[in-house]
């Protein structure tokens, strides 16, 4: 009875280990979920990138876009200090990913719009002047 008590407890403990990585040294821990930096890093970075590289972006929008690239590192460096436990890091991580991607989405249909208007604008003053010609 007390083997089995000492391997019940010992898989607890395992079990803990594994799952909040208390660096024990049972030699089954896993590493925890990617450092939010990778997210930045690559991911929004990327994206932002793409948004920045659009021909005619107005001042406005970049400011927009260097917002939120600063807004989402800080709701990064505030999930990996919320929580030691894994899956509430990488639920608050990807969350923020997600709001940080909607955002810059958001950037850039305002960006489309705004060209879109410009170029509709620039038909219409275009058209009277050939009529009276």
């Amino acid at each position: 009875m007390k083997f089995l008590i000492s391997f019940v407890l010992f898989c607890c403990v395992a079990a803990a280990n594994a799952q909040l990585n208390l660096g024990l040294g049972l030699g089954i821990g896993r590493p925890g979920p990617p450092p939010p930096d990778f997210f930045l890093n690559v991911i929004l970075t990327a994206e932002a990138q793409k948004v920045l590289v659009t021909p005619d972006l107005p001042a406005d929008l970049q400011q927009r876009v260097q917002d939120t690239l600063n807004n989402s590192e800080l709701g990064f460096n505030s999930c990996s200090t919320m929580s030691t436990l894994p899956w509430i890091q990488m639920r608050c991580v990807a969350l923020q990913l997600s709001k940080s991607k909607a955002e810059l989405k958001a950037v850039e249909d305002e960006a489309k719009a705004r060209a879109e208007a410009a170029v509709t604008s620039n038909v219409v003053a275009a058209t009277p002047a050939a009529v009276n010609s």
